[in-house]
Parts: C-alpha cells; structure tokens; sequence
C-alpha cells in the first residue's frame, strides 16, 4: 500500500509585517511567517481551526482541512480595512 504523504501547507506572508498562524485539530503548531517570506510546513492530515495575529491587527480566526498526499498554498497580506485578508 502506498504511504499516505502528509499535507504539505506553504504560508506566504505578503504583508509587512511578521505574523503568527497557530493551527490546532489534529496537531497544534504556532507558525511565525516574517514580513515578505514564507515558510513550509508539514501537517497531519485532518480538520484544523487557525487564528493568525501580527502586531496592532485583531486576530483573524477560521477553519481548514488539510487532506493527505495534497499541497497547499496559504496567502496573507494586509488589507487596510479589515486587517489581514485571505
């Protein structure tokens, strides 16, 4: 049988400033992505909820589901309004 491949999830930061992306479901992990760059990361597979915070922004908080043997592309940047956008 073939290996099940954990969701590989790449967190791009097009903001300006740092932010935190903590994730808790199957696993938990606080994620820091620095302003402009991202970070690869490997997660079990399954539900999560998430909230991402950055400095002098509310948090923004949701839920994804990452499946097995599938990639991710995760973007943040900044919309003045709203704080972080997705």
């Amino acid at each position: 049988s073939k290996a099940m491949l954990k969701p590989q999830v790449t967190i791009h930061n097009h903001s300006e400033r740092d932010i935190v992306v903590g994730v808790d479901g199957p696993e938990s992990r606080f994620i820091e992505v620095p302003a402009g760059a991202h970070r690869k990361v490997y997660l079990r597979s399954g539900a999560y909820k998430y909230a991402v915070a950055a400095e002098h922004i509310s948090p923004v908080t949701g839920n994804k589901t990452f499946k097995a043997n599938h990639r991710y592309t995760w973007n943040f940047g900044v919309n003045q309004v709203q704080g972080l956008s997705f």
